[in-house]
């Protein structure tokens, strides 16, 4: 990386990776503990774009790419939370999730995922990103409807969610790769 990118760049990526995580395991205030910072240190992963544009001498990408990308991050991680509710009130963490209960949570994140779809398709003409959002937002209304809104769900739930968002991502990945949604002339559509 600092043969590609310099020193000085390497070490201020890095030093950025190690305070993202240090503040998310260690920090006070703004670790995984509190909320709504709990949702804030996961955004840390969008230090993967300057580093893949760095190493593969790319420009640095279009606002609405970062904007898409705290989106899924947020979503994500918020998503994750709710399956994890429980585990993490036992252990006194005072995430998002965790205050606001499985329900508001939901509610919370059906809203997130809306307000990304609504987003998405402003900013991009890619059918798969759209489709993509729509998607996520019909399987969390799946699982609310076919699950106990009252209690974590179930492992079978958590296992159906990851394996149904997985297999969309990868498939999304590959398709922004293919048809280059995220490049500058693929900008605004409807």
């Amino acid at each position: 990386f600092s043969c590609v990118c310099g020193v000085t760049r390497t070490l201020l990526w890095f030093s950025a990776v190690v305070g993202v995580n240090w503040l998310y395991n260690y920090g006070p205030q703004l670790s995984s503990n509190y909320a709504p910072l709990d949702l804030l240190c996961p955004c840390g992963y969008m230090l993967v774009i300057p580093l893949s544009c760095a190493l593969n001498r790319l420009p640095t990408p279009e606002p609405r790419v970062w904007v898409h990308t705290l989106f899924f991050i947020v979503r994500s991680q918020l998503w994750i939370q709710t399956f994890d509710l429980d585990y993490d009130a036992q252990a006194g963490r005072r995430t998002s999730a965790v205050l606001l209960g499985l329900k508001r949570t939901q509610a919370a994140l059906a809203a997130l995922l809306l307000a990304e779809a609504a987003f998405v398709h402003a900013y991009f003409r890619d059918w798969a990103l759209r489709s993509f959002s729509l998607a996520s937002f019909g399987l969390l209304m799946l699982q609310v409807s076919c699950g106990d809104r009252t209690k974590k769900p179930s492992p079978a739930e958590i296992k159906t969610t990851f394996i149904v968002l997985g297999l969309g991502g990868y498939g999304l990945l590959v398709q922004v790769w293919l048809n280059g949604a995220f490049n500058p002339d693929e900008t605004l559509s409807a």
